[in-house]
């Protein structure tokens, strides 16, 4: 402490004696003092956020690994469906419709015959095919017996121009059953003239006989249109997604149990 005087026993240092009658500490740090304890606590604080988020992780991939399963099996019995829906043979509408629409009713096939109305042709935004996004052209069809179906007759990214008159002779069609989409307003006021954004048969219909399902146009193919693709069948990526997530947890696992026991260790020893 400026005094230019140095202890020679630093046990007695230490303990704060006197050295030619001076009473002061020399600076002699040992292995066990402020440092060593400072390191410890900060490992201790480190560890301790670990498992905070080892316990945040492995619910969360129980739940995700059980979700990514739910959507496989559900992909499944959707191919399932479809497989049996191409494998059948087509009826003669009514067909399956006869009791109504069910959700097994749908991809069956169908054959009618009618008319198209152009007069009363629709389009449907923001429609998907093959990842580009434009209009399906939704006609509707008028059977022999007078029920209005509503067709897809087929996909553009370039809105058709509408006549104002029925197919000159009445046709036959085969068509694919499908399910109702809604999308929040058909057709709100900003909408331009002759555009929705989904197809709602009844309200189209407005009383007239109908059914609650909306068609695909299977037969004839449209020129200047693209056809609405078949329904794929495909497992998807969800049995490998399931996987990741079992072994993100089991990882997670591994981690928790290998921090514990450095932290009961620890413990021990101090």
């Amino acid at each position: 402490d400026g005094t230019g005087l140095e202890c020679a026993d630093g046990a007695a240092a230490r303990e704060g004696l006197s050295c030619l009658g001076f009473r002061f500490r020399c600076p002699v740090q040992t292995s066990d003092q402020a440092p060593g304890r400072a390191d410890r606590e900060r490992s201790h604080v480190s560890a301790h956020r670990l498992i905070m988020w080892l316990l945040l992780v492995l619910p969360l991939s129980v739940v995700a690994a059980r979700w990514q399963w739910n959507r496989h099996l559900e992909r499944d019995a959707r191919n399932a469906q479809i497989a049996a829906a191409q494998a059948a043979p087509i009826a003669a509408y009514p067909g399956p419709l006869a009791n109504g629409y069910q959700d097994s009713d749908r991809y069956r096939r169908i054959s009618a015959q009618g008319q198209f109305v152009f007069a009363e042709q629709l389009l449907v935004r923001k429609s998907v095919v093959n990842g580009s996004v434009g209009f399906n052209v939704m006609t509707p069809f008028v059977t022999d017996t007078g029920v209005r179906l509503y067709v897809i007759r087929g996909w553009t990214d370039t809105p058709p121009q509408r006549t104002a008159t029925a197919s000159p002779v009445p046709l036959q069609v085969v068509l694919r059953i499908d399910a109702v989409r809604p999308n929040g307003d058909m057709r709100p006021n900003d909408l331009p003239a002759g555009e929705i954004n989904w197809v709602d048969p009844l309200a189209l219909a407005a009383g007239k006989p109908t059914s609650p399902a909306v068609f695909d146009l299977v037969e004839p193919v449209v020129p200047g249109l693209v056809p609405i693709p078949d329904p794929e069948i495909s497992s998807g990526p969800h049995v490998s997604y399931t996987f990741q997530w079992i072994l993100i947890g089991l990882t997670a696992v591994v981690v928790y149990i290998r921090v514990m026991r450095r932290e009961l260790q620890d413990s021990r020893e101090n």
